[in-house]
């Protein structure tokens, strides 16, 4: 969902915020950012945990191939319609990658512990 305005970036578009050295990314890349952290926690977890990997794989397309779809439609939708659903859309993907995160951050302590 890397160009489904929304969200926006911490602090004011374009201005960091209070107390912060850089200045806050715009909304889309900062999704694309955490999009792209996401899928390299998945391809780590394939290194560490074939069946964390075989589960949440299916369910990260899931959340993009649905994101995709809804960024055809949206268009077409009022712009209160499209406020609500570019964040249900975005919890959707924040949902799959903290799992991702869990489950490699498990795996990577589960190693740890059995060296």
């Amino acid at each position: 969902m890397t160009g489904t305005p929304g969200i926006q970036a911490a602090g004011t578009p374009g201005r960091a915020p209070a107390g912060s050295r850089t200045p806050a990314l715009p909304a889309s890349v900062a999704q694309a950012s955490r999009l792209t952290q996401c899928q390299d926690e998945l391809r780590a977890l394939q290194g560490l945990d074939r069946a964390g990997w075989q589960r949440n794989q299916p369910l990260l397309d899931e959340v993009l191939a649905g994101a995709s779809r809804y960024v055809m439609l949206r268009p077409r939708l009022s712009a209160d319609m499209r406020q609500v659903m570019d964040s249900v859309h975005q919890a959707h993907l924040a949902r799959a990658c903290q799992k991702i995160h869990a489950d490699l951050f498990s795996a990577l302590l589960k190693r740890a512990d059995n060296p």
